[in-house]
Formats: structure tokens, C-alpha cells, sequence
């Protein structure tokens, strides 16, 4: 995830404009804003939490590292997929 650093050098970061972080921290903010739109454009039948989990576990897009597997520990699910995850919700 390309993301903003500080402006100013800190210890865990030689640059301070944009740089690339691996990991959940960088990609739970992005899940949580597709948890809440799926949320959101179902208003009516209020879906469950695992209503949602299942739609994004299975709309995700599968990379050729996964090896073809629909879970893994590094990749998890795959890289998620908002227009998919919404199409038809």
C-alpha cells in the first residue's frame, strides 16, 4: 500500500513523503471502508457480520501466488475487489 510518511526523518522511515508498507496495518483501513459500503448498500436486510465477511472472502481477486488456493496465510483471501463486492449487492 503506497501511503503517506512522516514529513520529518524518524527512526522507522529513511524518507518522508510516500513509501510502500506491507501488512494488515496498511490494509485494514481499506477493508473496514468496503465492510462499511457493503453495510451500507444493504440497508434493508441488515446483514451479519459473516454476510459481509463471505462476500468480500469471495469477490476477492485470487493471485497467481496463491497458487490457486482460495486461502492462504500470506495472501489470506486474495486483493480485494470493491466493484466486485458491490456488483449486485
Amino acid at each position: 500500500m503506497l501511503s503517506t510518511v512522516p514529513r520529518q526523518k524518524a527512526s522507522f522511515a529513511e524518507t518522508t513523503d510516500y513509501d510502500s508498507w506491507p501488512g494488515t496495518s496498511m490494509a485494514t483501513p481499506h477493508v473496514a471502508g468496503a465492510t462499511a459500503l457493503l453495510y451500507a448498500r444493504r440497508s434493508k436486510s441488515n446483514p451479519s457480520a459473516e454476510t459481509i465477511v463471505k462476500r468480500l472472502q469471495s469477490t476477492a481477486k485470487k493471485l497467481a501466488e496463491m497458487k490457486k488456493k482460495a486461502f492462504t496465510h500470506e495472501y489470506g483471501s486474495g486483493l480485494l475487489d470493491l466493484a466486485a463486492a458491490l456488483k449486485g449487492s
